[in-house]
């Protein structure tokens, strides 16, 4: 985790605390039992020249201070260096959570929560300037955990908005063809990954 990314947890947790009251404006929201919201976020990385990121969820409000979240997310970038080099990665993420509201009545609602994550990837990377390594190519899947710490602001009764720190724990099988000095391999096998921490923004429309 990078201390930026700890700042700002921190952030987000003493924010929690500080509006725990109750909101003295009386706004509105939907936080109560049997509410349900149609999610969308987008995720935050600065690691690839051209990235896309999204993720559509339906939530079910519980009671006041507990939901449940299913998820359908993808992943993608794409790396093009002048024609020469070429890379293509594509994910697919489903997950479901479990989340606990702290203070559901204050301004800024304070959750975390987690649940299983099952990913399916692949990848291709082409580098014709580089003799050792001129094809990549690899897919597979992941079974595994999803943690995360957030807030939920409402601008009106039935719309929100979040921001959300979440990070996963899993395994994952994969398959590999590589070329090689004019040589194709193939390797095949198992891993334990923990993924770095990320963040994601977006809106809730409740119903």
């Amino acid at each position: 985790m990078t201390r930026v990314s700890s700042v700002i947890i921190a952030i987000i947790i003493f924010s929690s605390q500080l509006f725990a009251q109750e909101d003295t404006t009386a706004r509105k929201h939907s936080l109560y039992k049997g509410a349900w919201a149609l999610q969308f976020g987008v995720s935050s990385y600065l690691s690839f020249q051209s990235f896309q990121s999204g993720q559509l969820s339906a939530k079910k409000q519980i009671s006041d201070n507990s939901a449940i979240r299913a998820n359908i997310g993808f992943n993608s970038s794409v790396t093009d260096e002048n024609g020469i080099y070429d890379h293509l990665d594509y994910s697919i993420n489903l997950s479901g959570q479990y989340i606990y509201y702290t203070a559901p009545h204050s301004v800024l609602k304070f959750y975390y929560g987690g649940g299983p994550s099952f990913n399916y990837f692949w990848e291709k990377t082409t580098d014709p300037s580089y003799t050792r390594r001129s094809y990549y190519k690899q897919y597979g899947f992941g079974i595994g955990a999803l943690g995360m710490v957030g807030t939920e602001w409402f601008a009106t009764a039935s719309i929100s908005f979040f921001g959300e720190y979440y990070t996963l724990i899993n395994y994952s099988w994969s398959k590999t063809f590589s070329t090689q000095n004019s040589i194709d391999y193939i390797d095949k096998r198992g891993y334990f990954r923990i993924y770095p921490v990320n963040a994601r923004f977006g809106i809730s429309l409740y119903f």
